[in-house]
Parts: C-alpha cells; structure tokens; sequence
C-alpha cells in the first residue's frame, strides 16, 4: 500500500496498525492525503506517556476506487492498548478529535473506548476550561504588546478552545465537573476529587495521554509554570492599560511570546 495524491504522492510514510492504517506527514500536501492512524509511537518521561504524531483520514485506491477507513470503538481500544494504556490507569486526557479521521459515533466514541480501556478502577479527567479560542489581535492589541487575547466565557453555550471531545466528556451523565474557570471534569474512581483540580493527580502519579495533540495542550504543564521565577512569569503580564481596555474578570492575555518554545525542547528529548 502507499499514499495515493495527486499533489503529493511520495510525501507520506505508510505503516499498518493491524486494521487502521497511519501516515506520517513529511511534507507539505500530504495532509490532505495522510491516513487514519492512533499515531506512530509513545515514549514514557518521568510518569508520563505523550502519544503523537496522529494522521488525518486520507484516501487510499481500492480495486479503483476511493476507500475511506471509518474507525470504530474496538479499532481505538486496540490502539490505545498498543501504546501503553491499561486498566485501572489515571489519565489526563487531550485530544483533537479530526486526528482520528472519520469516527464511527463521533467524540462519544473515543470517550466510551477510553472509558472501556480505563475501567472503573481507573479514572479519565479532561480540562473543560471556560476559555475561548484564541482571538484575532487587532493593530490596537499589536500595539499595547499584546501577543494573545482569549475571552473567559459567562455562557456555557459558547464555543470554547477545549474542543469537542471534552466537551461531549463534560456534557455525560456520568461525568464529575468541577467549578470555576480552569474546572475539570473526570470520570471513574475518585472522579469527585480529581474533578476539583489537576492536583490530585499529579499527587498520585497520573498519566498524560495526548491523542493528535502536542505537549502544549497538557494542563498539567502550567501547573509547573506557577513554579518559575517571578521575573520570568511577570513577562507575560500585560500593561495597565491593555487591563483598562481587557478587565481580568473577562479576558486571559499574555504580552510575551518567547524566541523558543521551552515545551517543545522537552518534547523533543522524549520523543528523541
């Protein structure tokens, strides 16, 4: 087998995941083409397992035609088993739902397959903050040195930056949310302390599962952010006068954006 695009047709690596093929992008125009897959790999670093490098649904010629791989429950749970996911584990979920391709059921899917792997012995916790996405700067924001704006949501209605799959995971009947801005959401034992914050299960050793995410999606690293330096977290800080403008009861901003992204060096020794 191998990537079938007209634009694009040597950019992809293929590799067979038992029933679910992946693709790896390695240039430009494969992502377009890039198969379905759990991604290509995991790496344990000090407790935690960071999956990546998820595919796209993609295309690939059958007898002709076009097939397109539709994943089910049983597909994912197999994956996950695969990369190190086991019963009775605590796990800091992140994911992007479009990594997976085409789900058979959707975002509910992939919760009830993590749900199935977990147990209930285990527990599934997933951020279900009230942040929107990032927002456009204007030449104003540019000006007063602001490098993100996000709106801290009143409305539970309103598009948040978690995505789709903590959204489906906050809204089941079965799921614990906690309260406040930065509230999570979990599920399995325990659920009602892990609901309150992350804490608990940095405390007791949990796992960070990132699903077609990358490492600046954890929730858990900016619990290790609040350990830095003051001289370094008040770079972030905004001016009073982007304050006056954006009052903290209503805006999350930052004001600096360093040359390198200390996060992905992390990553890279990991996945290294």
């Amino acid at each position: 087998m191998k990537c079938v695009d007209a634009l694009a047709d040597a950019a992809c690596s293929v590799q067979p995941l038992e029933e679910v093929w992946f693709c790896r992008t390695e240039g430009e125009g494969c992502a377009g083409v890039v198969g379905v897959g759990y991604g290509h790999g995991n790496r344990s670093f000090s407790g935690w397992i960071l999956v990546a490098g998820y595919g796209r649904i993609g295309t690939r010629s059958l007898q002709g035609g076009i097939y397109i791989h539709i994943l089910t429950k049983i597909e994912i749970e197999s994956g996950l088993r695969q990369l190190g996911v086991q019963s009775g584990m605590m796990l800091e979920v992140h994911s992007s739902l479009s990594s997976f391709g085409h789900v058979d059921g959707g975002a509910l899917t992939v919760i009830n397959a993590l749900k199935n792997v977990v147990g209930t012995n285990g527990v599934i916790v997933m951020p279900s903050f009230k942040l929107s996405p990032d927002l456009s700067l204007d030449e104003t924001d540019k000006k007063l040195g602001l490098t993100q704006k996000i709106k801290i949501l009143q409305n539970e209605n309103e598009k948040s930056r978690m995505g789709v799959v903590p959204e489906t995971f906050r809204k089941t009947p079965d799921v614990i949310t906690g309260e406040g801005m930065f509230r999570v959401s979990a599920w399995g034992k325990d659920a009602d302390k892990h609901s309150q914050s992350f804490q608990h299960l940095i405390d007791s050793g949990g796992i960070a599962l990132l699903l077609g995410v990358d490492i600046y999606r954890m929730s858990t690293m900016h619990y290790v952010e609040d350990c830095l330096p003051e001289e370094i977290k008040n770079r972030f800080k905004p001016s009073e006068e982007a304050r006056k403008i954006y009052p903290e009861t209503e805006w999350f901003l930052e004001a600096w954006k360093p040359d390198v992204k200390p996060w992905y060096t992390i990553q890279d020794r990991v996945m290294s």
